[in-house]
């Protein structure tokens, strides 16, 4: 199962190029070969202008959620296990 744990705001200028994305922070139970011990913890990061039409407003911290990637492995649905 995946929580969704929080989001952290970057903005700011690489090679000349303004950027303002939202940093999207899970955890979940399902654990890597060789892990040892500890929560496995992600980010997914996602552009703040999309944040509206990829995280579902019923999402809060602490919520477990089904996450949707596209071809690209971009998160692009992220929505808590209890939404139709």
């Amino acid at each position: 199962m995946t929580k969704y744990l929080g989001r952290e705001r970057k903005m700011g200028t690489y090679e000349g190029n303004d950027y303002d994305n939202m940093v999207l922070h899970f955890q979940t139970d399902e654990k890597p070969r060789g892990w040892i011990e500890g929560d496995m913890t992600f980010s997914l990061k996602v552009k703040s202008a999309m944040l509206n039409e990829v995280l579902m407003k019923d999402v809060s911290p602490g919520t477990p959620v089904l996450i949707r990637y596209n071809r690209y492995g971009q998160p692009e649905h992220i929505a808590s296990v209890t939404s139709k």
